[in-house]
This record gives structure tokens, C-alpha cells and sequence, in this order.
């Protein structure tokens, strides 16, 4: 009701004798509330509960939609590298991850597409997208198998989904408080205060959240690999790889500006999942580490070896 007061406030006529720049109660008050709401949106269990309830009505076949649309939106099958010796590849190490993920109720395909780039992604519904880049750089498939696990835990949490979801629910809370005359141009201060705040806090809740979202992965990839009984080291060595590869970029890592800049980075610092993961590989009984069978990697080498002239 107060929202539609400040609305009514601001579409009553203009006294044409007041001073350009004064400030009315809902320029003043705007900001103020709008940046209320967003602290309890993105600090407080508030996002969470509200998200959670509406993703928990909403049918996988949403997850679907949403996947094969970004397909078809951006033509990646026709990206798709077509290789029998790749394709078995793949194949042997999806095989053995898919029984961790037979309850999600998604329908799983993989796809190997041409990019240089050291990546794999997973689209809400199952929908896996393997980069030349990666398979080009994994020493083994157990390294493969630790990426995979992860994109595919992605998936089973509908981290895709409730990104969408998060964003979508806030930006119409935004345009509530937010009121936009609809003149081509901002009337005052506090007009445009809001929508900078707005955007600014947008951001960093949608950070926090994709933080969470990276540990969740982690952690449900690297149970997936223990609970199929297969090495799961292969996803820290290739952790390190990235984590390497950061180092060259970033000089200065342990400078304290570097540490502020993982702290709101939107995954984990990769020198921090290194460390949980090794964590707890190092707590896992001995039992339980003998029990795990060796990824079979006699044909990774012969795969790669096809892969680069498949590129060329």
C-alpha cells in the first residue's frame, strides 16, 4: 500500500513554481525502502524460502524447455565434433556417473563441441556440453569424470533453474519500488539512486548464491564419484591445472586486494575447493580408498590423439 502511495505522489500535477531538484517524500524514502528489501532479499533466509517454494512447483519439463531453447538459441549441435573414438570415450565415463544421477528424472545427453576454451557446462534438463578444449587438456578420464560430476550436479540441484527464478522474482520486487515515469529520463536523485542501488545489490546477491552453488557441486560430484567406487582425486589434479593457470594470470594471488576479490568472486577461489577437497579425501577411511577402482585410461592417449586431427 505505501509502494502505491508513493506512485499516486508522484502522478499528481507538478507545482510548476517548485524548484527544480526538490526533493518529494518518495524520493527520499525510495532508496531507503528499496534498499531494505534487498538486504533482507539477499542476506536473510527470505530468497531461499521463496525461491525453493516456487521451484518446488514447478515441473522438470521446465528445466527442459529452458535447456533446449538456450540450444536452439545459440546453434550449439551444430558445434557437435562427431567422432567415433571420442564418442566411446565419453561414453565411458558418463556410464559410470549416471547411476548417481537416476533418481533426477532428467533425460541425459552429451555432446563434445568445438571450443579451444578448458570448459564443460550442463543446461537445466541434462543437456551436457563437453569442450574440445577439455578433452585437449584432461590427462586422464578421471580427470574428465571430476568435471562432469560437478556440471551434472549443476543439474540435480537446478542451480540453472533457480538462478533464473532468483533473478526474474527480484527484478519484479525492483520494478514495484522503482517507479519510472515513463519520460525518457530520470526525474531526480532518488530515482536514479534506486536504480543503482538496485543493480548493485542485484549483483552481489546473485554472487553470494553462485558461491554456494559451486560448493554444492563440489561436494555432490565428489560423493557421486566415492559412491560409484572410482578414484575421485582426478577432480582436485584438474582443480590444480586451473589453478595454475590462474597463477600465471594473476601475479600478485595472495596480495589482500586478490583475497577480497575471492571472497565476491561468483565460484570459490580454486586454490579453496583444492583445499575442502583434499580435506576430504584425507578423512576418507583407507577402507573406503581401497575399495575405489582406477579410471581404465589405456585409450585417453589414442583419443586425444584423434581429437587434434578431427580439429585440424
Amino acid at each position: 500500500v505505501q509502494f502505491s502511495r508513493w506512485q499516486q505522489m508522484d502522478k499528481q500535477p507538478r507545482d510548476p513554481r517548485a524548484k527544480k531538484g526538490t526533493q518529494g517524500p518518495r524520493s527520499v524514502l525510495g532508496p531507503i525502502v528499496l534498499s531494505f528489501v534487498l538486504l533482507v532479499w539477499n542476506f536473510t533466509p527470505v530468497k531461499d524460502v521463496v525461491v525453493s517454494g516456487m521451484l518446488l512447483n514447478m515441473p522438470v519439463s521446465k528445466d527442459v524447455e529452458m535447456g533446449r531453447e538456450y540450444v536452439q538459441q545459440h546453434g550449439l549441435l551444430q558445434k557437435v565434433v562427431r567422432d567415433s573414438t571420442v564418442d566411446a570415450t565419453v561414453r565411458q565415463v558418463t556410464a559410470a556417473l549416471l547411476p548417481c544421477f537416476k533418481k533426477s528424472g532428467f533425460q541425459w545427453e552429451f555432446h563434445v563441441i568445438r571450443d579451444p576454451s578448458v570448459n564443460a557446462f550442463a543446461l537445466p534438463g541434462g543437456l551436457v556440453f563437453i569442450h574440445t578444449g577439455l578433452l585437449q587438456t584432461a590427462e586422464s578420464p578421471a580427470e574428465l569424470a571430476g568435471v562432469l560430476a560437478h556440471e551434472m550436479a549443476h543439474v540435480t540441484h537446478r542451480h540453472g533453474l533457480r538462478k533464473v527464478v532468483e533473478a526474474n522474482t527480484i527484478q519484479t520486487i525492483i520494478k514495484a519500488l522503482v517507479h519510472d515515469d515513463d519520460d525518457g529520463h530520470q526525474e531526480d536523485w532518488g530515482e536514479k539512486l534506486s536504480e543503482t542501488i538496485a543493480k548493485q545489490a542485484t549483483q552481489l546477491g546473485s554472487l553470494a548464491f553462485s558461491r554456494s552453488m559451486e560448493t554444492d557441486a563440489d561436494v555432490t560430484g565428489w560423493k557421486c564419484l566415492m559412491d560409484v567406487h572410482h578414484d575421485p582425486l582426478g577432480m582436485i589434479s584438474f582443480f590444480k591445472k586451473l589453478s595454475a593457470g590462474d597463477t600465471k594470470k594473476h601475479t600478485a594471488s595472495h596480495s589482500p586486494l586478490s583475497q577480497f576479490q575471492s571472497l565476491l568472486s561468483t565460484h570459490p577461489g580454486t586454490d579453496e575447493r583444492i583445499e575442502t577437497l583434499q580435506r576430504k579425501w584425507d578423512t576418507t577411511p583407507s577402507s573406503e580408498k581401497h575399495s575405489l577402482h582406477a579410471w581404465d585410461a589405456t585409450s585417453w592417449r589414442n583419443m586425444q590423439q584423434r581429437l587434434n586431427k578431427a580439429l585440424r
